[in-house]
């Protein structure tokens, strides 16, 4: 099948941070926010949203209507039920944005401005050894995403997602009735030149201990992304993990 996004492929960690920016750039450095990236702990997992991954198999119009439905009630019952009186002057991809991260099913896809954030997200499932990972690579500033009903980069940042701001966070929101990005990509082929809108990084999983140990170095790590006791908690496993070495 043919894919519509530059794949590169790296066989370690040092080889991805000698060569990656001029693969993309073909500088010396990536120019301020214009990349987004995803950590992905499986390469054959698709770019696909909960709300797709749920409802996928119905019609685009149906879905439609589905997800303004949940919108709306998360919205009702927040503010009835937890007195977020504030949330009755939020956008839906604003109320999208704090909602996925309690379990709402969303179009919205997360992604950072950091390529080292990405790849803890990619890495930190410390017991997944069985494939190769993938950092997804996104240029904000192509053609493709730049329309009103496709898939649109989108911040919407607000006080009841602080891990946005500690995983210097944004999203994708997929509008198309496409249900995956590269769905998307591949049809935007036939009127775009899809050249740089999208890349496909792949790293053997077998180097988690070394990209972990890395990203710990420069204070990437559980409770720098999470904050907080789950934070604390998650980033306990993970120190047991890196002074092991299993």
């Amino acid at each position: 099948m043919k894919e519509f996004y530059k794949k590169l492929k790296y066989d370690n960690w040092h080889e991805l941070k000698r060569d990656v920016i001029k693969d993309i750039c073909g500088a010396d450095k990536f120019p301020n926010n214009r990349f987004i990236f995803r950590g992905q702990k499986d390469e054959d997992w698709k770019l696909m949203t909960t709300f797709d991954r749920k409802y996928g198999m119905l019609s685009y119009e149906k879905r439609k209507t589905i997800e303004s439905s949940l919108i709306s009630n998360f919205a009702q019952l927040c503010i009835e039920w937890d007195g977020r009186t504030n949330f009755k002057e939020y956008t839906n991809i604003q109320l999208m944005s704090v909602g996925q991260h309690y379990g709402l099913p969303t179009r919205l896809l997360d992604w950072t401005y950091s390529i080292y954030i990405a790849a803890f997200f990619a890495y930190c499932d410390i017991y997944n050894y069985d494939s190769n990972i993938a950092i997804w690579v996104i240029d904000k500033k192509h053609d493709i995403w730049q329309g009103d009903s496709g898939v649109t980069i989108e911040t919407c940042r607000i006080n009841e997602n602080e891990r946005q701001k500690y995983q210097y966070g944004i999203f994708t929101l997929n509008k198309s009735p496409d249900k995956t990005i590269e769905d998307y990509v591949a049809s935007c082929s036939r009127n775009y030149n899809i050249d740089g809108a999208l890349y496909k990084i792949t790293l053997p999983s077998e180097q988690k201990s070394v990209v972990l140990n890395d990203l710990e170095m420069m204070g990437i790590n559980y409770f720098s992304l999470y904050r907080g006791m789950e934070g604390c908690a998650k980033a306990t496993v993970l120190k047991d993990f890196l002074e092991r070495g299993y």
